[in-house]
């Protein structure tokens, strides 16, 4: 929604410059020229669809460039040397839970489109292997462990 909010001056400028356009043509017209719509064959109905055919291409073009910049923006190299990810792992469509590394610190957050979460903080250090998987089976025990923890200081304290 934030794009929206970006183009909506955008949008209201547009508008009040193509209505002020032919009042200020009629304005600035010389006596050789006639403005346009005086005396002669209006504005049809091919041209004001022409016109419209265009602006909703315009604001396509808009909304697609918008889309490309947010889906592809931070893509580069990430710079930071304090503030390192060492895995992820997509839990939907637009979910993932990541291991980060700060300084000698291990955290997992889950990661939303909405928020970022601390799911907790490792005491031990995990140590990556290049094994394809084994990855998510620590992180899932390391999970539900923390679950079961949870559940049982909730029950326990009741």
């Amino acid at each position: 929604m934030k794009t929206i909010k970006t183009i909506w001056p955008i949008f209201i400028a547009a508008i009040l410059f193509a209505s002020l356009s032919p009042a200020f043509a009629s304005e600035q017209a010389t006596p050789e020229t006639k403005p346009v719509g005086v005396g002669g064959a209006g504005i049809g109905s091919g041209q004001v669809l022409e016109v419209f055919v265009w602006l909703i291409l315009v604001v396509l073009l808009i909304f697609g460039v918008a889309w490309f910049v947010k889906r592809f923006s931070g893509l580069g190299p990430q710079g930071s040397q304090h503030i390192k990810t060492l895995a992820v792992l997509p839990v939907g469509t637009r979910e993932r839970i990541a291991v980060l590394q700060i300084g000698d610190r291990q955290i997992v957050v889950g990661i939303t489109p909405n928020q970022i979460s601390t799911l907790l903080e490792l005491d031990k250090p995990l140590e990556f292997s290049q094994a394809d998987g084994e990855f998510a089976r620590k992180l899932q025990s390391l999970l539900h462990r923390s679950q079961n923890d949870a559940k049982g200081d909730i029950n326990g304290s009741a």
